[in-house]
Order: structure tokens, then sequence, then C-alpha cells
């Protein structure tokens, strides 16, 4: 990362200033200059608050610092001595017939050609001194520069951002956040979605379409589990239809003898040559050229046919090795998806030894849970979204009679990656807002403790990662979505006979709907005449659940998720 400062000293330059940093670039002088996909670029990476710049003459300083300018940079507007404002880098362009439009020429017949855009600036308040901070950054600037990186390196190592370090020097109480841009599908796409998929006929509610793609989007990896014929298969290839995407699924049905990685992955076969199969055919597709830009769907149909432990060992350890490629977090890479041992022997190692999983490609699991499939470990559980969909509705009056909307076309995968992996990646602004929800999850972990049915790091900030997610485009309401993950990342891993697990249901009910039910001398019957009098859940998908499996542990003394 780079620190970057540049000045508005005069009279000139403060009416530059106050054109395309105070205000926003007029979108129609932006298309005028920029090709189409110079303008898509600049699009992706702005806010919906507009386009701001700044810009600086040819010269081997500028052009030196403006080539080491990368996108999340920071930024900061300086004269007199003092910072004013604080940005971060989202764009850059070399365009003299924009700059000549935006800022004229100088005397000598220059431009400000070398252009880069930034984010709204947030004002520094009170301004800045340099030369209170000179320690740190530098006393003084005559035009467009980059601090130095002992310098930046400093700051970053004793304040954490060069944003903490204005609120250490200001006084604020608090750290300047510079706004950040989240690629998400649009309150209108989701819509699209849910119209699209109810005129092919399938019903679902628009909160299960948003439940469906902020799991995606939290983890590439969701499980859809139901009785047969609930659509759970439909659902993805439906979902990815109506973004203009059919082409970009692959269903394999999964079968009840694969005990290991070969039937997905490939073998080394008799001439000492890797066959790949299907999983690591769709991955070279899916990183040919510009399809990395593109989400690809995986579906494993009926993937618990098989122990999924036993043939899928191999990605769920992979999953876990993701991490950015780079400080922008433009891209995720992860460990080699194919073991060296398997390629030992292979002619044609060097051809697949360094497959990674891609960013752009999410795998899709439907199961049915009974008496001919196995059921899943923690180890499994701990790793996806798993989404119940056993909600059935037989009203046929309710299907549409519109064929529903065309599909879209232009999605990019940047709407689908994660802009989370660990917890490090939030910003404190983003922890504060759903701590409410992370006190209640920590209480729901002690009770489950006691039953050795805890979580641990991994769980907690998945559920993290969805409800941020959900939060930056307010898809749903904030209880619909932690309703959500108790139902997809905490009660699946409830099961047993003990007594301990019928205490464990009525503390967790009581937690989520503020009840005082006692757990001595249960009577379910009694209870569930008072439950049904309740006009309002907190979290009906979850509490629902929960009387359900209550009810199970009353008939059998057994109690399950899964039905």
């Amino acid at each position: 990362m780079n620190f970057f400062v540049f000045t508005a000293a005069n009279a000139e330059a403060q009416k530059h200033f106050k054109d395309t940093v105070e205000k926003s670039v007029d979108i129609q002088v932006l298309k005028k200059h920029l090709t189409s996909d110079q303008f898509d670029q600049l699009l992706k990476r702005s806010t919906i608050e507009g386009f701001y710049c700044w810009g600086s003459r040819p010269g081997p300083d500028n052009e030196s610092n403006w080539k080491e300018m990368k996108e999340g940079d920071p930024i900061m507007s300086y004269w007199a001595f003092k910072y004013h404002h604080i940005a971060q880098i989202i764009y850059k362009i070399r365009n003299k017939d924009l700059a000549k439009e935006l800022w004229g020429e100088d005397d000598e017949g220059k431009t400000w050609e070398y252009i880069y855009f930034f984010s709204k600036p947030e004002s520094i308040d009170p301004p800045l001194s340099s030369v209170e901070t000179k320690e740190y950054l530098r006393g003084s600037y005559r035009g467009f520069t980059r601090i130095a990186k002992n310098k930046t390196e400093r700051v970053l190592q004793e304040f954490g951002s060069l944003e903490n370090f204005i609120a250490n020097y200001t006084g604020t109480k608090k750290a300047i956040t510079i706004p950040s841009k989240i690629n998400m599908l649009s309150e209108e796409t989701i819509e699209h979605v849910y119209k699209y998929i109810k005129g092919v006929g399938l019903q679902y509610q628009r909160e299960d379409i948003v439940n469906f793609y902020l799991s995606l989007r939290t983890k590439p990896f969701v499980i859809l589990a139901g009785v047969s014929g609930t659509g759970k298969t439909q659902l993805p290839r439906k979902f990815a239809a109506a973004l203009g995407l059919q082409a970009n699924v692959i269903q394999i049905p999964v079968r009840p003898d694969w005990t290991d990685g070969s039937e997905l992955l490939g073998y080394t076969s008799l001439d000492g040559n890797f066959i790949a199969k299907e999983l690591v055919l769709t991955i070279k597709e899916a990183t040919k050229g510009d399809n990395i830009k593109k989400p690809y769907f995986f579906i494993l149909d009926e993937m618990n046919l098989a122990r999924v432990e036993h043939y899928f060992s191999d990605f769920l350890s992979i999953i876990e090795t993701r991490e950015w490629a780079d400080e922008q977090k433009n891209s995720i890479v992860t460990d080699p998806l194919i073991r060296k041992e398997v390629l030992v022997n292979a002619k044609n190692k060097n051809e697949f030894e360094s497959l990674l999983w891609p960013d752009n490609l999410y795998l899709i699991g439907t199961v049915n849970m009974d008496e001919t499939t196995h059921t899943f470990s923690r180890k499994v559980l701990d790793r996806a979204n798993t989404i119940e969909m056993n909600s059935i509705d037989l009203d046929w009056s309710k299907l549409s009679d519109d064929d529903g909307p065309e599909e879209v076309s232009d999605i990019q995968n940047d709407v689908f990656r994660a802009p989370y992996l660990r917890a490090i990646d939030l910003a404190k602004d983003d922890r504060d807002s759903i701590n409410d929800k992370i006190k209640l999850l920590i209480e729901i972990n002690e009770k489950l403790q006691h039953v050795g049915l805890h979580f641990a790091y991994r769980v907690r900030d998945e559920i993290a990662f969805y409800l941020i997610n959900n939060k930056k485009n307010k898809l749903i309401e904030d209880n619909v979505a932690f309703d959500f993950q108790i139902m997809q990342k905490i009660l699946p891993r409830i099961h047993g006979s003990s007594e301990g697990i019928q205490t464990l249901l009525i503390e967790l009910l009581n937690i989520l709907e503020g009840q005082k039910i006692k757990t001595e001398n249960f009577e379910f019957t009694l209870f569930l005449k008072e439950f049904n009098k309740r006009e309002k859940l907190n979290y009906p998908r979850s509490s629902k659940k929960i009387v359900f499996m209550l009810k199970r542990y009353d008939e059998d003394r057994f109690t399950s998720f899964w039905i």
C-alpha cells in the first residue's frame, strides 16, 4: 500500500478542486471521453455518491508516482501546511482530452492528463497540520507526492491505517472511514430473479432468493436439503438462468459407490496420463480467458448418496485455504486442489499440479435426508450454509400466469465473490453494527457447549459475513438474516436422545424469543398450547424448527434437525 498527497495551493487549483473534488464530475463528460469499457470499469468501482478525480501534468516524478498508484490506496488533499480531505483511489487513466475539458491547459499547453478517480472525499475536521505530523509523513509538499515507503510502513505498524493516524492526531472520537464499494446484486436484480423463477412455475419467497444469494456470497459452498420434488436442483439452475448464466451451470449426479475423489477430480491412467473428470474440467473451463470474470455453478445432485467426507475431502480441506491474492483483495486463491501424490507418476502433471479452486466457481449440493442417504458430519456442516427446503405449497392458484421477465445479462463474478475471508477483513464499524447478534451467538454457544455441540471461530465469522453482506444493501431485515443463519449454521448440528438435548432446545427457544420456559418437568403438550398463542415471533423459522424438534423428542425420545 502507498499513501498519496495532492496539492491545491493556488487560485487555479482551488477552482479545479471545487469543480472535480467538491462536486461530482458530470457523467456525460465522462461518457464523452472514456471508452465504454473504461466507463464500465469506473462505474463498477464508484459509489452512488458520484465521480471525483484529480490529475497531474506530465513529468518524471508525476508519471512514476501515478504508475505506483493502486486501487485502494488512500490519498489526501493538502494546502496551507494542512491536510484537508482523505479518499481512496478507485481507478486511474491517462486521458488528455478528458483532462482538457475538466481543467483546461496551463501556460505551457500542458494538461493534467494523469488522472486518478477516488471515493467521495471525507473532510478531515479539524484539518491536520503537516508540520505537527512531519515525523510520520512530511512537513510540506509541492505537487503530487507519494509518501516514502518507510514512513507509510511506520504509520501502518503503529496505527493500523492512515484513517486511525488522522483520528489520533485530530482528537476525533471516531476514526474517519472511507466509503467502500461492495459490489452486490441490486434489489432490482433480486426482484427480477424472483419474478423470473416465479414465472417458470417455482414457488419461492423473495427472502428465499436473497438467502440463497447471500449464502453463495458468504462462502462458495451451499447445501440445499429437503424431501424429493421440492425444487432443490431447479433453484440454482433457474437462479442462474434468470441472470443469463444458464450455460455456466454444470450438474453431476453422485453415485453411491463413490469412495474417493477420483470420480470428481480424475485419476492417472495405465498409460501414465492424468485423466481429468468433471470438476477439474469445469475449473479449467471457468478459468479460461474472460470466463474468469463470470460465475460458474457446479451442482452435485444427491451428494449424500455416498459419504461426502470420503469423496469430497479434498474440497473440504481446500476451501479453508482461501486467501487474498493481493492487497487490493480483487481475487482469491487457494492451495492446489489435486494432491501431489495423485499426480506423482502422471506424464502431464504440469497441466494440473497448480490447479486452484477459482473464486468464480460456486458449489451447490442437493441432498435428500432419508434412509437411503448418509448424514453429514460437523466437518461438512461447519463449512456450508445448509438451506432446508421442506416448505411446500400445493395451491397452484398462486402460480403466475406471467412468463416472467427476460433474462438479464452481463452479470460479473464480483457480485458473487466473497468480500470477506477472515474476521480481520471486517472494519470496526461493520463489527459494531452486528454486536447485538454476536452477543446472542455467544449466549447460544454457551448452551451448545453443555452438550458438546458448540462451534468455533469459523462458524461465528461466516455468520458475521452473511449478516454484514446483507446490511450493505439491506436486502432483508436484520432479524430475518439472523434467523436464516441460526437455521443454516446452528440447528443442523443438533441431534441426540439425551435429556440434555431437550434442555438445550428449550434454552435456545428462551434466548431467541425472550421466553422463560422451565426445563424441569417440561410437558410438550402444555408448552405447545402456550406457544401457539404467540402472535409474533422474533425468529419464526428457527423457533418453529426448534418446536418441531421438541415434538420429535417428545414422541421418539430422539430428535434431529433433519426430517
